[in-house]
């Protein structure tokens, strides 16, 4: 496989201080606290009980996620559309036409930065595993990228011939990347060598999910696919009576499938039997977040709260206060909160039921 050339841009100024703003006050509606990052839906949220990492405009934000203040604040100065990634001590970025930014996350501090492949094309997610020397992403012309994550030299690319549109899916051994065109294809997480590849015959595959071996992938026509993690071979296939599903979110042994209508149910991925359906939330645009007890999804103007045993609502916060709270990202749910975005770049904290 030929290197590409790879080039490395210099340092960018860490700001501490920009343009934030801080509203409490909202217990009455649930609301622990709300911040404003930027103008538009911020990147999934990532990060622990004590400290939360968002990534908005051009810039990342380390938040307190007991209050939402600013625990500093990294500006980038590049493109919109910026993507985050926690991996062990350090926080990474990438952007829709500007690379990947590696950040310290405890103090902000800039440790390194690449530029894309292609000049032309962006950052569509990131990826790690605690087992892999490296930083993995994707980008929008279909090439999966490994980088070393101590200063971001490239280790290894592959060109699946598609389109990118989300994150890869990184094991101990494997690299899983779902192509546009209906593709799922298994790289050797030290070399970018193809493992395998297995065409879902569908069109707009979502982003793959790895469990007990399986992959699972689903594209937005209604059926779910189970795939081998080591050969390939299909397992199983599971149809839904709706279109239009956003990627599966899998919790042990069962998964949650959640529409863009705001529909969720819960099939058992041992018998592949529904459980519970519930209806009715209203549009969502990312898949839910999970709990200990209850699964939660953004609807129009409200975050609201599943039961995982029996799928009855059993909370609902309402966000219409929160500035264009139109859609939300995928909730990040820690011990004492459940914390998200919304389309007006606000971040919030509720109370977790």
């Amino acid at each position: 496989m030929n290197r590409r050339e790879f080039l490395s841009t210099a340092a960018l100024a860490t700001t501490l201080t920009a343009g934030c703003s801080r509203v409490t006050g909202d217990g009455d509606r649930g609301i622990e606290w709300k911040i404003e990052v930027g103008d538009a839906l911020p990147a999934q949220i990532v990060g622990s009980d004590d400290s939360v990492y968002v990534g908005a405009d051009s810039k990342i934000y380390r938040l307190s996620a007991a209050t939402g203040e600013p625990k500093w604040i990294y500006d980038g100065a590049g493109d919109s559309y910026l993507r985050v990634h926690l991996h062990d001590e350090t926080v990474y970025g990438g952007w829709f036409r500007d690379g990947v930014v590696a950040v310290d996350a405890e103090s902000g501090n800039h440790r390194w930065s690449v530029q894309p492949l292609d000049s032309a094309s962006g950052v569509t997610g990131l990826g790690s595993h605690p087992g892999t020397d490296a930083i993995y992403y994707n980008d929008l012309d279909g090439v999966a990228v490994a980088l070393d994550p101590t200063d971001g030299e490239l280790l290894w690319y592959y060109d699946t011939g598609g389109t990118l549109r989300d994150g890869p899916v990184v094991t101990r051994d494997s690299v899983y990347v779902a192509s546009e065109d209906g593709v799922l294809y298994a790289l050797a997480a030290d070399t970018g060598e193809k493992r395998w590849q297995y065409d879902t015959g569908s069109k707009n595959v979502l982003a793959p999910t790895v469990a007990n071996g399986t992959v699972y992938v689903g594209p937005q026509d209604a059926t779910l696919y189970a795939v081998d993690s080591k050969d390939g071979t299909e397992r199983w296939q599971y149809s839904t009576t709706t279109e239009k599903w956003l990627a599966p979110t899998v919790d042990g042994d069962v998964a949650y499938l959640a529409t863009f209508d705001g529909d969720v149910e819960k099939i058992d991925l041992q018998t592949r039997e529904r459980i519970w359906h519930n209806g009715g939330q209203g549009r969502s645009v990312v898949p839910p977040g999970v709990g200990p007890d209850n699964v939660y999804i953004g609807g129009p103007n409200r975050l609201v709260g599943i039961s995982k045993s029996t799928g009855e609502t059993v909370s609902v916060v309402k966000t219409g206060e929160i500035e264009h709270s139109s859609f939300h990202q995928t909730p990040l749910v820690s011990t004492d909160r459940v914390i998200s975005g919304n389309t007006g770049g606000f971040v919030f904290a509720t109370p977790r039921t």
